[in-house]
């Protein structure tokens, strides 16, 4: 940002009009240049638990299907690039089962997905959780490291994996 300011007064250094000498002197760089805007040198991705959504809101086994939507952000330098994506359930057993992998083609610093998934069989009704685990397979080089290779997994806001999601049952 400091090397894009000081070439742009560069190019008014000749310059003779009072005008564009007063607006040359105007330029202002406010804040701490050593501090740069984005300092990591490669991309760290995330899901925000607070940006899940389900639709409709309350999940039941009467329906055939549901809208899982949610974003992922990418907090380091931006690149397009391509990742698999896995989903998984777990149930009120315990257990966890797949609901999809994906690729995801990821591109700047936000990727919206929006995914049509069945609904769960009777097993689900209760309290389940959804895992999200962004670049499973271990693909990119993510920056810093370590950390930006351990956050791929989604967490709630008490540090639990996951998302905790309620089944309900209608019938």
């Amino acid at each position: 940002l400091g090397e894009l300011l000081q070439a742009t007064i560069a190019n008014f250094d000749g310059e003779t009009w009072i005008g564009t000498r007063t607006l040359a002197e105007q330029f202002l760089l406010n804040g701490d240049p050593a501090i740069r805007i984005n300092p990591n040198p490669g991309p760290d991705f995330i899901t925000d638990v607070r940006d899940i959504r389900f639709e409709p809101s309350v999940l039941s086994i009467q329906q055939d299907s549901f809208d899982l939507n949610f974003s992922i952000l990418n907090l380091g330098k931006a690149q397009r690039d391509s990742f698999n994506l896995r989903i998984e359930q777990e149930l009120p057993s315990g257990q966890r089962t797949l609901w999809t992998t994906l690729r995801v083609q990821a591109e700047g610093f936000k990727t919206d997905v929006q995914l049509r998934l069945a609904s769960p069989d009777r097993t689900a009704v209760g309290e389940n959780r959804l895992h999200i685990l962004l670049d499973s397979n271990n693909e990119i080089i993510e920056s810093p490291t370590p950390t930006a290779e351990t956050n791929n997994q989604l967490v709630d806001a008490n540090g639990r994996e996951g998302l905790a999601f309620f089944v309900v049952d209608n019938t």
